[in-house]
């Protein structure tokens, strides 16, 4: 075995490839002390121009971010937006690394070029929460369900199960509309009155062409000093 070879002898649990990898393998790895950070790894066998990556378990819907390329950290971001919830695209191609000030210039042989990247994900700021609802549902095809949605102050809100959508009030406050993103939870779209006391009741429909439909009650519990969404 000459200079930079494996022995397999050394590391029988290994796996060892005799062809070239495929496809594209994606890996989001949180930041244990700074919420809202991550460093986001991707291996590009098949050299495809960008990558799907899920960042909800980082981001929440509303909140602004910005991508950065790990080999060039200081330099300009390679994404910035608010989250709307889902996968973001990254861009592979033509990301380079920073050079060195002393002399020895990185070439482009030396690159990883799209195939391997490391970014780093950053929240850079949230966006106001404006209070969460214990919400139950009864649907016509026999479903029922119960569980918390997260209201945002920029008309965007999140569910205990990640599920992402719209929200906003019709004469403010006495009507409350929520409707999930196409993709996400049958599109459902639910619309209440508000009877008092932070107490909603309504409608349910999905909007995916199933046709389930049914009932929904909501109660406001939060922030403590905050009034029902409007």
């Amino acid at each position: 075995f000459g200079p930079g070879s494996v022995n397999p002898g050394d590391h029988p649990n290994n796996a060892y490839l005799s062809t070239r990898p495929t496809g594209m393998r994606v890996f989001v790895r949180p930041n244990a002390y700074e919420p809202g950070r991550a460093h986001i790894v991707v291996y590009n066998w098949d050299l495809a121009a960008s990558a799907a990556v899920d960042v909800s378990a980082v981001l929440n819907p509303g909140d602004s971010y910005e991508i950065r390329n790990g080999q060039d950290y200081l330099g300009a971001p390679v994404t910035t937006g608010t989250y709307a919830g889902g996968t973001l695209s990254l861009p592979l191609a033509g990301l380079t690394p920073a050079q060195p000030i002393a002399p020895g210039l990185i070439e482009p042989s030396e690159m990883t070029g799209a195939e391997f990247n490391v970014f780093v994900l950053r929240r850079t700021s949230p966006s106001p929460l404006v209070g969460a609802m214990d919400v139950e549902y009864l649907l016509n095809d026999g479903g029922e369900g119960a569980g918390v949605i997260q209201f945002y102050e920029n008309g965007t809100f999140v569910d205990e199960y990640g599920h992402v959508g719209e929200w906003n009030t019709l004469l403010v406050p006495l009507v409350l509309r929520f409707r999930y993103l196409d993709g996400s939870n049958c599109a459902a779209l639910s619309v209440g009155i508000h009877r008092g006391n932070g107490l909603f009741r309504g409608y349910r429909l999905c909007q995916d062409g199933s046709g389930i439909r049914g009932g929904w009650q909501g109660t406001y519990v939060g922030p403590p000093t905050g009034s029902p969404p409007r």
